[in-house]
């Protein structure tokens, strides 16, 4: 049997069936946020999270998580993932995310909003709106 591919979507669902949506969504919303520091990424309980949303570009952050011009991207990643989780929680934790100093975390944010369904788009004007 043939492993599936790992994507972003794949790894947000490895999280959710280890962790269940709402720890997952808790701590990537932190993530996002920039709340966390890289010590607890790199050597403490956020190191299966950004593994598993960040993939082979986390190994390089993981083995020099503090370097500065690495620091963006686990709030990258996370917001992406929580584009995945798909419902309107998720939406409103990205809220915050689109005053991030750094752009491709913003643009991680806006791309996470973009969804077919309804109930998400709903959510991204609501969430938009506050911005």
């Amino acid at each position: 049997m043939r492993t599936p591919r790992w994507t972003p979507e794949a790894g947000t669902r490895v999280l959710v069936e280890r962790l269940g949506a709402t720890a997952e969504q808790t701590l990537l919303g932190h993530l996002a946020a920039g709340r966390v520091h890289a010590s607890a990424m790199v050597d403490g309980p956020y190191t299966e999270v950004v593994g598993c949303i960040g993939r082979c570009d986390a190994a390089a952050f993981l083995r020099d998580g503090t370097a500065d011009h690495l620091a963006y991207w686990p709030r990258s990643w996370a917001a992406r993932s929580l584009g995945h989780i798909g419902d309107e929680d998720a939406a409103a934790a990205l809220v915050g995310v689109f005053a991030d100093p750094h752009w491709r975390v913003r643009m991680a944010a806006a791309r996470a909003l973009e969804d077919d369904d309804g109930h998400v788009q709903r959510a991204a004007d609501r969430a938009l709106a506050h911005v």
